[in-house]
């Protein structure tokens, strides 16, 4: 009896284990964050843009449990990003320029509504993305080295050109996902941001499609890490780890039974 009482226990345990190791990760739907202010200049108030920005942010805390992270560029050095460059941008965050085609993506400061602007309060830089009519695909992609589960950036001055849309996209755990941007003929500031628990995201990017002689401005880029994937399992791994648990009691109780 007692060699089968072993092995009835070892058994629960290798069961246990197989179903925690085994399960899948959940995927929680992705929620959106946008709001345009048509027309809006560097110094006239962005109340749709900030509202948006402000529920993004509200969600980032809900969804981490602290605030999001902002990366603003007013600490990075002009000139850091030109040409097919890369340039620390914030802890563990690196931006690259993609594809420079036309006039290429660059860190600058001034501007103005139709070309992009400053949106940092107190603040004066901010990323330019340039292309020409013609030119190669123009970006900048984010990369993270930890992985984060939610972005949003203010975006300024881009145009209605429905031929060449400014994308945003990521690839977390083999799903991919793309976001199309549409802009305004009077161009204005727009904040865009998504949360995505559940996913561990290390790299978004963001493009235009060739044959846009847009110039966009692209400030106070927002993200939240995913700090409670390590600490707190997901939820589709305690229920599939239940009955595991539940034999590993059930033999625990049969064994003091037995005992008595």
């Amino acid at each position: 009896m007692r060699i089968q009482r072993r092995q009835s226990t070892l058994s629960a345990l290798a069961l246990g284990a197989l179903l925690i190791i085994g399960a899948p990760a959940a995927h929680a739907a992705i929620d959106l964050y946008t709001g345009n202010d048509l027309g809006a200049g560097a110094s006239d108030p962005r109340p749709n843009s900030d509202a948006a920005a402000a529920a993004f942010d509200a969600a980032v805390a809900a969804l981490t449990g602290t605030a999001p992270g902002v990366v603003t560029f007013e600490n990075v050095a002009i000139g850091s990003l030109t040409g097919n460059t890369s340039a620390t941008v914030g802890a563990g965050i690196t931006a690259t320029v993609l594809n420079n085609g036309g006039d290429g993506v660059r860190l600058t400061s001034g501007g103005s509504g139709s070309t992009g602007y400053n949106v940092t309060p107190g603040g004066n830089q901010f990323l330019d993305l340039r292309g020409s009519s013609g030119a190669n695909p123009y970006g900048v992609s984010f990369a993270f080295a930890d992985p984060v589960q939610a972005f949003g950036f203010y975006l300024v001055g881009l145009s209605d050109t429905p031929a060449s849309p400014l994308t945003v996209s990521f690839v977390a755990e083999g799903t991919s996902q793309s976001f199309t941007l549409t802009g305004v003929n009077n161009n204005g500031v727009q904040f865009f941001g998504f949360t995505a628990g559940g996913e561990s995201i290390t790299e978004i990017r963001i493009e235009r499609a060739a044959g846009s002689g847009d110039f966009i401005g692209l400030d106070d880029v927002r993200f939240g890490y995913r700090f409670q994937a390590a600490a707190v399992p997901e939820p589709g791994t305690f229920a599939l780890a239940a009955p595991g648990l539940l034999a590993l009691v059930g033999v625990g109780m049969r064994a003091r039974r037995r005992r008595a």
